[in-house]
């Protein structure tokens, strides 16, 4: 069949038979040609157009170009209107993990007598690795007394109004470094050997960084006020602490009246210059020097002795310092 064909091609090409016939093959032979050409040039744009869309997450199906560009349309509209959502979403996943990194148990620091204890929030953003040191500055450094003078002045006693008289200095740290809480925590100390002390009479002194000193209260907040702890306060930063347990122990008093021996009162100056006829002591002081009444002629005075009024009869000799 082959040879058929060519011998025929080859007879019509030597002989110029079927100029008819050949003018249809030349023209069929060129039209499938500029088919092909054009074919073979449109498909690699096709090819990279399916790409772009797939970049973008769009699927052509295989409709007209008025759907495919709506399709294209409405596909990108939902990617953008998308977007701004992931940001969102990443920034709670963030925030998520941030809070899961704060520390909402409590921080503990065991001392010698002593235990400190402080209990956080997670608004604290206190880190989860984070430890509590304490150290208690002892009463024999100059820093011990220097504080404890400055602690005094605040809460206005003396040193012979002070039971007791705590000096720490309290810190939480990560990482080497401080961590400062930023939400109020509280903070509890027990002593092995419990303070005999109503809530009353103790006081904390809170030396700041920047230099200002705060009193604070035990248990003075809603927080605090129903801890079985010795002392108890709310604070949002830490550095040294005093805890002032003021001495309100009753002591003994005694009263002299002192009276002439007719019964009328004994009127003598104090140090002071004023004109009194008793004194007042605790137990253990000393009477001061009041001097000699006025005596009648003839009477000699034997010095001052105790009287009981009901019974008429004199007790023993009263001392002066």
């Amino acid at each position: 069949m082959l040879k058929k064909c060519q011998t025929f091609i080859i007879e019509s090409l030597k002989k110029k038979k079927h100029p008819k016939e050949w003018k249809i093959i030349m023209w069929s032979l060129m039209i499938l040609t500029t088919f092909l050409t054009t074919y073979f040039l449109i498909l690699p744009a096709i090819t990279v157009e399916e790409t772009k869309t797939d970049d973008v997450g769009i699927t052509l199906e295989n409709k007209n170009s008025s759907q495919v560009t709506s399709s294209t349309s409405s596909s990108q509209s939902s990617v953008e209107q998308s977007k701004p959502q992931t940001p969102a979403s990443s920034v709670t996943e963030t925030s998520s993990s941030e809070e899961a990194a704060y520390r909402e148990e409590p921080l503990m620091f065991r001392g010698a007598d002593y235990t400190v204890t402080v209990t956080l929030t997670k608004e604290a953003k206190i880190p989860k690795n984070a430890d509590l040191k304490v150290t208690e500055l002892k009463d024999n450094s100059a820093t011990f007394k220097d504080y404890k003078k400055k602690a005094l002045t605040e809460v206005a006693k003396q040193d012979s109004e002070i039971k007791n008289f705590k000096l720490y200095d309290i810190t939480i740290e990560s990482n080497g470094k401080e961590a400062e809480p930023q939400a109020p925590v509280k903070v509890e100390v027990n002593y092995d050997k419990p303070l005999e002390a109503s809530d009353e009479n103790l006081k904390v002194v809170h030396f700041k960084d920047d230099g200002q000193t705060e009193v604070l209260k035990s248990k003075d907040t809603a927080e605090t006020k129903n801890t079985s702890s010795d002392v108890a306060f709310k604070t949002d930063s830490f550095s040294i602490y005093a805890i002032v347990q003021e001495d309100n122990t009753e002591v003994p008093r005694l009263t002299y009246h002192f009276q002439n021996n007719d019964g009328t009162d004994y009127n003598f100056l104090t140090a002071s210059g004023m004109q009194v006829h008793h004194q007042i002591i605790k137990d253990g002081e000393s009477l001061g020097e009041v001097g000699i009444p006025t005596i009648k002629a003839g009477e000699h005075f034997n010095g001052w002795y105790t009287y009981d009024p009901t019974t008429g009869k004199y007790g023993d000799p009263v001392k002066f310092g």
